[in-house]
């Protein structure tokens, strides 16, 4: 029951956040979507300090009811305008969204 209201809450926050978006595997299979995206900037390092690197690019979340099965490196997303491809997945710990690290096409 927690984990249907959970599905429902997330739902219903790409609904009212989320932007329209056209996912497109590498076999060509189209699927209309909604899309939360935030830009990733590459972290600035301290003198001293530890920190992870990453390339610049988009952090992208679908949703797994929506796109069913996990997105693969290359494939390509349309949103606002912006082509961006994928390059990496994770999967949420609710195991509701699929999170992408794309970049521009």
């Amino acid at each position: 029951m927690m984990q249907a209201a959970l599905r429902r809450a997330v739902h219903d926050l790409h609904r009212l956040c989320g932007s329209a978006a056209v996912y497109r595997t590498a076999a060509d299979q189209v699927i209309a979507c909604v899309a939360m995206v935030a830009r990733r900037d590459p972290i600035v390092g301290l003198p001293g300090a530890i920190v992870d690197v990453r390339a610049p690019g988009y952090e992208i979340r679908l949703l797994q009811s929506e796109v069913p099965a996990r997105p693969a490196p290359g494939d390509v997303l349309e949103v606002a305008g912006r082509t961006m491809t994928v390059r990496d997945v994770a999967e949420d710990a609710e195991q509701t969204q699929w999170i992408c690290d794309c970049t521009d096409s």
